[in-house]
């Protein structure tokens, strides 16, 4: 079965598309295909909600919510909602700020027969959403008031956010903008292996570690396999900075080929904000393989690591050189791959 659709902003209904989709997608698909259709791209943590916003909740695995009455929207195609005409789905998702997620409507116009599956927009109006795009904006763009004035401030958002025309929407582009995105995913969903090489930033001696890890495990589990294997004990936060941007707690729970990395590729894991000990990461090699037998493995290594709570690198500094008043020497060669790898294993109790 095809369902025709119309997509709009909640409180700005003029902000919308019309969208021809068949019911054997899967919702996942479904939700970041209508999200890439309104804004930069379907990476985004949602939550949609049946019957109005007042049934079952359906969530990417980003963790939104929880709850025991929450459903993974991976086990899921469109078909199973059972949808008819005038019924209504709310897609909420947060392209603007963690505390102002924006509110889809989807209503669907019509159902029609159809044997090939597809997802195209047809029509629609109003610019695209974009990213770290203020509400603000969004309201100085909508402006029907023509007094020159508000042709300025209309002109001002135009140029900052590159919109060329307010109300008219490329249809062949953002389909194009679509496919290209489903193509990600298909890059994304092939299985891979990763080699990658870590180090303590900003200490002088070198510690550092090697690790092979399969690329399915989550950026969370990473993390945590990374501060362990450098000896750390779990007790503070931690993050993943990639470029200039540090990663929402929201993507933690995807995977690390979640993030589409390329060979010589670096990103950070901060871990501790008091202490602020940093590791950089470099990817050495990708393979696509599905080594279902591999978890994370640490294959290298050099130094001793960290110590938790001593002040950072100045502390540990001290440390190794025995001059620390509160910490007992240690030696910065002692360093045991055997021991690295039991840690990791006890904590993930992988046998």
């Amino acid at each position: 079965m095809k369902y025709k659709i119309k997509v709009y902003l909640s409180e700005y209904k003029k902000i919308n598309r019309i969208i021809e989709v068949t019911d054997d997608i899967l919702l996942d698909d479904f939700c970041e295909y209508i999200i890439t259709s309104i804004g930069e791209t379907g990476k985004v943590p949602y939550i949609l909600t049946s019957n109005n916003g007042k049934g079952q909740n359906y969530v990417s695995n980003r963790g939104l919510i929880e709850d025991d009455d929450t459903l993974e929207v991976y086990d899921f195609q469109l078909k199973d909602l059972e949808l008819k005409k005038k019924d209504k789905l709310l897609l909420e998702y947060n392209i603007i700020d963690e505390e102002i997620p924006i509110e889809l409507t989807i209503q669907v116009l019509e159902t029609l027969s159809s044997e090939d599956s597809i997802f195209k927009i047809t029509g629609g109006k109003y610019f695209n959403v974009k990213n770290k795009m203020y509400w603000i904006d969004l309201e100085s763009l909508l402006i029907e008031d023509n007094t020159e004035r508000k042709k300025e401030i209309r002109q001002y958002y135009m140029k900052k956010y590159g919109i060329e025309d307010i109300e008219n929407i490329n249809i062949e582009e953002l389909n194009n903008k679509i496919s290209d995105y489903k193509k990600e995913k298909e890059i994304i969903n092939i299985p891979k292996t990763y080699e990658i090489n870590a180090k303590l930033s900003g200490f002088d001696k070198e510690i550092k570690r090697t690790f092979k890890v399969n690329g399915n495990i989550s950026l969370d589990t990473l993390c945590e396999a990374v501060i362990l294997a450098f000896n750390g004990d779990l007790s503070h936060l931690y993050t993943i900075k990639i470029n200039k941007d540090y990663l929402n707690d929201y993507y933690l729970g995807e995977s690390l080929n979640y993030l589409a990395l390329k060979e010589k590729q670096r990103l950070k894991i901060i871990y501790d904000y008091g202490d602020n000990w940093e590791f950089i990461l470099q990817i050495k090699k990708i393979t696509e393989e599905n080594n279902k037998e591999l978890f994370f493995e640490v294959i290298k290594g050099k130094g001793h690591g960290i110590v938790d709570d001593c002040g950072g690198i100045w502390g540990l500094e001290e440390i190794f050189s025995g001059e620390s008043e509160n910490w007992e020497k240690e030696d910065i060669n002692n360093f045991s791959l055997e021991e690295a790898n039991n840690t990791i294993k006890k904590h993930f109790i992988i046998k």
